[in-house]
């Protein structure tokens, strides 16, 4: 009598089970972080951008939603401002691992600044959040100087006044005076000689010419007064 009773209790509450119980498509069963590091520069100059890259690992088990968001929002510590927010979405798995990068700008004031990572699992298209997590850090935040720009200037500086030197040094008054007189000179010692020669023979060959011509001028008039006397 006691097992028919126990028999018709188990039949009942499998029954109240199956009427009751969860849908078979988003049957949903939690996710957990095994793995969550939110990599971070431990400072950053003020009013500059930096990155924040966090790695995280989920791991789910059984049948929920197709697909999956993890989101990280980084926010801000003190007052949980959200500072800016990533999204990775992937078919539902066993194992996900991702990198998430989030991006922030340092405050113009110096000193401590306490960041959270808060990290989520969430279905889709649900929105059932399947897992949570969260961590602290902080940031050195530091005076910033333009280190680039001073560098530069003192290259400038530098080449300036190594071409001043450069230009300055080779500058020498006596050096291009004497260049163009020596080469004057030298030029006109060596064509002295050859006008002189050239005179000479130009003198010569005209000279050569007057005889020539005078020779045949006596000869002419020799022909002549011998012509004269063979007549008479």
């Amino acid at each position: 009598m006691r097992s028919k009773q126990l028999f018709s209790i188990i039949i009942t509450i499998n029954i109240l089970a199956a009427l009751v119980g969860f849908s078979p498509v988003y049957s949903q069963t939690a996710c957990h972080f095994s793995f969550f590091r939110p990599d971070h520069p431990d400072s950053t100059p003020a009013g500059q951008p930096f990155q924040v890259r966090t790695t995280v690992t989920v791991i789910c088990d059984g049948a929920f939603d197709p697909s999956t968001d993890i989101r990280v929002d980084l926010t801000n510590g003190q007052n949980q401002t959200v500072i800016s927010r990533s999204v990775y979405t992937s078919l539902t798995q066993p194992v996900i691992t991702t990198t998430l990068v989030n991006t922030a700008t340092a405050p113009l004031d110096t000193g401590t600044w306490v960041l959270q990572a808060n990290a989520y699992v969430i279905g889709r298209p649900s929105g059932t959040a399947l897992a949570s997590s969260q961590q602290l850090f902080s940031v050195n935040v530091v005076p910033y100087t333009p280190t680039t720009a001073t560098s530069s200037i003192s290259l400038a500086t530098t080449t300036t006044s190594s071409v001043t030197t450069t230009s300055i040094t080779p500058t020498t008054s006596q050096q291009v005076v004497v260049i163009p007189t020596r080469t004057s000179t030298t030029t006109s010692t060596e064509n002295t000689p050859q006008n002189t020669s050239t005179y000479y023979r130009i003198i010569a060959f005209i000279a050569l010419i007057v005889i020539l011509i005078g020779i045949v001028i006596a000869k002419r008039k020799k022909r002549e007064a011998k012509d004269k006397t063979q007549v008479y």
